[in-house]
This record gives structure tokens, C-alpha cells and sequence, in this order.
């Protein structure tokens, strides 16, 4: 699928129109042309999971999901969006980046919708058809989860319909939508194979429909069934927790055990955005000589040294995870070294230092779900349901002790055991897809997190390594998110244009 698939994605998606609201979704294949043989339908099912090889979804819109947290800012100037930058300011309900969002989550829908359709019209055999469908209505929940979650009540439809009834659809309440997905996600389960992430080519399995289930349960606040999908997953699938945290990241073993759901990349056909991104600009570290070739990137989204501070000494992820210093010489920022695609760390590099350095087509594909989040997905839900039990502690402590940690100690209460196993919760998965603002607002905590953040900061920042000009960008970024937070950046606006455009949408109260 990586050599072959991601060039057919493009082809098959070149006929899009630039606005999914004023494009008729039946106008971009014909029934004629396509979904008569299993091939086609892989190409109209290969173009729904190209949606989340766009830029907006897989970087812009996830960064946005981790920055204005307790773990990233941006040492750049503000490029757009204020919500984007998390700097809860700036943004209205014209804001184009979150009109682009939008628009590319539902042209996902409008493909998936398409698609569903028209298999299940096509002479294909009914086995064929239902995995067909079972694998294109996971995407499709993959796109209404992040609406849901993130604008609350959107439009919502499950059939290939006309633009004019499209343009005419009102809200719907996001808990009906997510219980909808997950009725989808049953069927989609039901059906999926069994294998890992990577022995079914980079297509969903019944793992991965299982995942979103577990995060959409947690995000419901139902522990019950959260517990049961992650338990699941643990006991029953082919995935294993990799012995040592740092080969999940490594270039040469992208399609690993551990992987639950990616989105592939392509070097040279459909190149991933993030790791440069990530990298250091040379501009932003004058004082590191001789500077490395990869320090090329944005610097676009960095760690807070309050946060960097909650690892334990002797924590293996740390020297995965973060990048403070390059021969020696302490950085200005702190980079978030996993994502980087540099030969780092040096006696362990993610990727061979002898190939090409500082890419900015990169070939390296994200990681959307992981087995180490549904042990900690398992902690979690356990411990909400029955306490510290030892369910809930051998859960998190697996993570632990593959960071080369000991196990928690014994005797917690539950609300300590919540605490650790949030702390266990950032210091795995920092920056990946789960989204730190979405925990954060599940877990009613958002608000007092931002509050929070000059307080850490200037107590971190009172270390003598920390750099003036870090102290600088980082205390103004901690500030403002202090200052301008309110309760309706938990939500997106719904987009002004789309407001205009259809008479029966109503937009979230909390942005009226």
C-alpha cells in the first residue's frame, strides 16, 4: 500500500472541488466508472483514507488538539488563528483555519458517504461488500468523532445526498452522533480482520475500530465499556508493548507491533509535514556551533520546561521525547525530539545518520493509536470504576516499567492513582494523536491547567540551564493562556460562511 496506494489516492482525489458545499458529491465518479470490481472500491475507499493525509488534519489540526495546553507553545510569532496557537485570542467564527478544518472533515464524510453507497449497490459478493463498508464507516467515525468532539451539535448525514438537501442539514447533537459511530464501529469490528496495523498493509482492523471505541467511551465518561474495549485489545490482539520505548519511532520500523492505526506517508509522492515542524530553525539557536543540517524546520511547536520537569530521573522516554541541548550546548527551546526524523539520540539514533538529513518530504507516517495508550486507557477507566485496584495499577505499571521506572507505590488513594496515571498519561504520549486538550477536557481540568501554567513556569523557569530568551517567549505564552482563556474555547466555532450559507444551522451558544 505505501509503494503503490498513496499514488492512486492522488489521482483518485484530483477531480475534488475546492468547496465540498457547493460541490455535488455525485459528480465526482460515475457508477459506471467505478465500484463494479473489488479494485475499484479499494480506490474509492483508498481516497477516503487520503483525507487524513492532508496537512490540515494530520498536523494543523492535531497541533491545534496539543498546543494551549501544559505542554507545547510555539516560539514563532503568531501565523494564524489564535485557537490554532492556543493563545485563546484572535479567533472568530470567520477564522479560515477553522473553516479549513471543516471542510476537509467533511469531505472525508462526503467520500466515506459516497462510497458506503455505492458499494453496497455494486455487484460485488455481500462478504466483500461488508468489509468494504465495515472499513470505510471506521473512517467515516473517525471524521464525525473529531466534529463532535471538537464543535459540539454539527450537521450530520450517513447517505450520499444531493448538495441542495446537503446545504440544508441542521445540527444534530454530538452524543447522538458519537452514539451512532459507535453502532458503526460495532459493524466495522464485526467485520475488519484481526491482524496488526501493519500485516493488513496500513489498512483498519478490528483493533483499531476497537480504539476509537475505547476513546469515544472515555470521552462519554462510560468507564465501563471503555475498560472493556482496552481490555480487549490487551488480551486478545496480536499487538505487544516493544521492549524498549525508543524503537517505536525508529524509521526502520514504522509498521511495528505496538501500532494499532497510521496514516502512511510517502517520500516524493505524499510527504508528511510534521517532522519539520518540529526541527529546530537555525535563527532561533544562533548560539549552537557548528549547527547540525536538520536544523532547517519551523520550530513551530515547543515543550514547556514545566513539563519536561515531571520526568523521573532515570526515565528512558525522556531522552526519546525531548531534545534540550546538541553537543553539549544548551537550546534556547525544547524540541520534541520523537517527531524530528534526526539521527538523535546518539547512541540510539530513530533514524540511519548516514541517510539523507533534515528532509522536508518526509516519509515517516504518524501514529494514530498505540498499545501503550490502551494499557493506560485500561488504568484509567479501572480506577474511575473501582479504585486502585490491582487491575488498574499492573496497567499502569507496565507502561512504567518499560520506561525503566519502578511500579507505583503500593497504598494509593484513588484520587492519587488518578493523578499518576494522567502524569503516566502526557509523559507517553506527548504530542501524539490522542490530543492534550481533549484528556484535559474530559477531565474538567482544562481551565485550571491553563491557570496554572505561569506558576509552573516560573518555578521551572528558576533553573539556572533555562535560556533568557526561552523564559521570554514561553512566560508570555503561559500568560496569555492564563489571562484569555474561557469556557467556549473548549469548542470551535462553528464557521461563520457556513452559518450564511445554510438557514437551518445554528451556531454553538457559547460563540453566539
Amino acid at each position: 500500500m505505501k509503494n503503490i496506494v498513496l499514488i492512486i489516492l492522488m489521482v483518485f482525489l484530483c477531480s475534488a472541488c475546492e468547496d465540498f458545499l457547493v460541490e455535488d458529491p455525485r459528480g465526482n465518479l460515475s457508477a459506471d466508472q467505478y465500484f463494479n470490481t473489488e479494485e475499484e472500491a479499494l480506490t474509492g475507499i483508498y481516497g477516503v483514507y487520503f483525507r487524513l493525509n492532508n496537512g490540515l488534519i494530520h498536523s494543523s489540526l492535531i497541533n491545534t488538539l496539543n498546543i494551549g495546553s501544559d505542554h507545547f507553545f510555539t516560539p514563532r510569532a503568531v501565523m494564524f488563528g489564535g485557537m490554532v496557537h492556543g493563545i485563546y485570542y484572535g479567533l472568530g467564527t470567520f477564522d479560515v483555519r477553522i473553516q479549513d478544518y471543516w471542510v476537509q472533515l467533511y469531505r472525508g464524510i462526503r467520500d466515506a458517504n459516497m462510497v458506503i453507497s455505492r458499494v453496497q449497490n455494486s455487484g460485488l459478493e455481500e462478504e466483500e461488500k461488508a468489509l468494504l463498508v465495515g472499513e470505510t464507516k471506521f473512517l467515516r467515525a473517525m471524521y464525525y468523532y473529531y466534529l463532535a468532539t471538537l464543535w459540539g451539535d454539527v450537521p450530520y448525514w450517513t447517505e450520499e445526498l444531493q448538495i441542495d438537501v446537503v446545504s440544508h442539514i441542521s445540527n444534530t447533537s454530538a452524543e447522538t452522533i458519537l452514539n451512532d459511530m459507535l453502532a458503526d464501529l460495532d459493524e466495522a469490528e464485526s467485520v475488519l480482520p484481526e491482524t496488526t496495523w501493519g500485516g493488513s498493509g496500513g489498512r483498519a482492523t478490528k483493533w483499531a475500530a476497537k480504539m476509537l471505541k475505547a476513546r469515544i467511551y472515555l470521552w462519554q465518561h462510560d468507564y465501563a465499556n471503555a475498560k472493556t474495549e482496552a481490555s480487549e485489545i490487551i488480551n486478545q490482539s496480536p499487538h505487544v508493548l516493544l521492549p524498549h520505548f525508543g524503537d517505536i519511532f525508529k524509521a526502520s520500523n514504522e509498521r511495528n507491533d505496538e501500532i494499532i492505526f497510521g496514516v502512511e506517508f510517502k517520500e516524493d509522492a505524499v510527504s508528511s509535514v510534521i517532522p519539520n515542524q518540529y526541527r529546530p530553525q537555525g535563527n532561533y539557536e544562533k548560539h549552537i556551533n557548528p549547527k547540525p543540517s536538520w536544523f532547517n524546520g519551523i520550530a513551530a511547536w515547543t515543550l514547556y520546561q514545566s513539563f519536561i520537569d515531571l520526568y523521573e530521573p532515570g526515565d528512558i522516554r525522556r531522552k526519546y521525547t525531548v531534545l534540550d541541548s546538541i553537543n553539549g550546548q544548551k537550546t534556547n527551546y525544547n524540541y520534541c525530539l520523537k517527531y524530528m526524523e534526526v539521527p538523535l539520540p546518539e547512541d540510539d539514533p530513530t533514524i540511519d545518520p548516514s541517510n539523507p538529513l533534515g528532509k522536508l518530504n518526509s516519509g515517516r507516517d504518524d501514529i494514530y493509536f498505540r498499545l501503550a495508550e490502551t494499557y493506560l486507557m485500561l488504568a484509567e477507566a479501572e480506577n474511575e470504576l473501582n479504585g486502585p485496584t490491582s487491575v488498574a495499577y499492573d496497567a499502569v505499571n507496565e507502561i512504567r516499567n518499560r520506561a525503566q521506572l519502578p511500579d507505583l507505590p503500593a497504598g494509593m488513594s484513588q484520587e492519587e492513582l488518578r493523578e499518576a496515571i494522567r502524569l503516566e498519561i502526557g509523559k507517553e504520549l506527548v504530542g501524539e494523536h490522542r490530543g492534550r486538550k481533549h484528556d484535559l477536557l474530559r477531565w474538567g481540568i482544562l481551565d485550571e491547567t491553563v491557570a496554572g501554567l505561569p506558576a509552573k513556569e516560573a518555578t521551572s523557569q528558576q533553573q539556572a540551564f533555562v535560556r533568557p530568551i526561552y523564559k521570554t517567549r514561553a512566560t508570555y505564552y503561559a500568560n496569555i493562556c492564563a489571562t484569555n482563556y474561557s469556557e467556549k474555547w473548549n469548542y470551535f466555532p462553528i464557521p461563520g460562511a457556513e452559518i450564511q450559507r445554510n438557514p437551518n444551522l445554528v451556531q454553538h451558544p457559547l460563540w453566539q
